[in-house]
């Protein structure tokens, strides 16, 4: 038998022995069960959630439509404001201070935080803008950014690189695939080994660097 032919022999079996179409199967079924798990996850996280009760204390702010925060008076002393927290009727309390900050009194994490912010800043920008006497159209129109456009001297330059690009995304996705799946090939193949004590019995058989050059 060839050197060709025994490190033929030798990758065949071990293709064999390590790749098994239910394994694939398997391992693609699961794969897209976590694709789906996250992408519900991501969802659900994404999500509006509950609706959240905000009690406003001397605070005007206007709520847009789509928002999860809801907003109500204030108690008129801080005793029933607090008991009215501890008890569920709000998830928070937003006061002004005299310098103008915002303060939120809370009994737990505010996970709206981020929104109740976003509210709170629009608020601020209104009023910096009336003071400022420009109107809402005169700061849109300041605020819009400068276009730019690229112009390459051969037209069919832009479209040759988005394909580029796109090309050369994908095979370094295959190639990172590749080395991760021989690697991960390499070290079952080598536990393998030293579970199944088969190199002592062929390596009479073959030379020894047809194995290698098999394995």
């Amino acid at each position: 038998m060839t050197h060709l032919r025994q490190v033929a022999t030798v990758a065949g079996w071990e293709f064999r022995r390590y790749f098994k179409w239910k394994d694939q199967i398997v391992s693609f079924g699961f794969f897209l069960l976590m694709a789906l798990a996250s992408t519900g996850f991501t969802m659900v996280a994404g999500s509006k959630g509950r609706t959240v009760t905000v009690a406003l204390a001397g605070v005007a702010i206007e709520l847009p439509d789509d928002g999860r925060i809801r907003f109500v008076p204030a108690a008129a002393d801080d005793e029933a404001r607090t008991r009215a927290l501890r008890g569920g009727e709000v998830q928070g309390i937003l006061s002004r201070r005299a310098d103008g900050t915002f303060e939120l009194l809370v009994t737990k994490d505010p996970r709206y935080r981020a929104e109740l912010v976003t509210l709170v800043g629009e608020t601020v920008r209104r009023e910096r803008l009336a003071a400022s006497g420009l109107t809402p159209a005169d700061l849109e129109r300041i605020l819009v950014p400068a276009s730019l456009e690229v112009r390459f001297t051969d037209p069919a330059r832009g479209r040759r690189d988005t394909a580029e690009k796109v090309t050369a995304g994908a095979f370094i996705g295959i190639l990172l695939l590749a080395i991760f799946t021989g690697m991960a090939y390499l070290f079952t193949g080598i536990t393998g080994e030293k579970q199944l004590r088969v190199t002592e019995s062929v390596i009479s058989a073959i030379s020894p660097q047809a194995w290698i050059d098999g394995k």
